[in-house]
């Protein structure tokens, strides 16, 4: 016997889009993430350091800190960075690149 499938309703069709648009622009910022951090160099500088702190990135990119302690906070909850150190103060944290990620970058 086949079972019949019901039509989705109004509702559920309003949801799932909702839900799709919000992955598609999770996804769009996070790539708007990934070429600012091509641009700025900040991939390369992680890659040839093998990890920094915010302060030693922002140092070597020539960039203020705390802009790039939230560009790195974003890359690593996106999975595109690690931190060596989470439990480490903000100042104090570690991140890395790891291994991999920067050839697909």
């Amino acid at each position: 016997m086949s079972e019949r499938v019901e039509p989705r309703t109004d509702e559920g069709r309003r949801e799932a889009l909702a839900q799709k648009l919000t992955a598609d622009a999770i996804g769009a910022l996070n790539l708007i993430s990934v070429y600012l951090g091509d641009r700025l160099g900040l991939y390369r500088v992680l890659q040839e350091h093998q990890g920094a702190t915010a302060d030693e990135l922002a140092s070597a990119a020539d960039l203020h800190p705390r802009y790039v302690r939230e560009w790195l906070e974003q890359q690593t909850v996106s999975s595109i960075l690690e931190t060596e150190n989470p439990e480490a103060a903000d100042d104090e944290r570690r991140y890395r690149l790891p291994p991999g990620h920067d050839e697909a970058l």
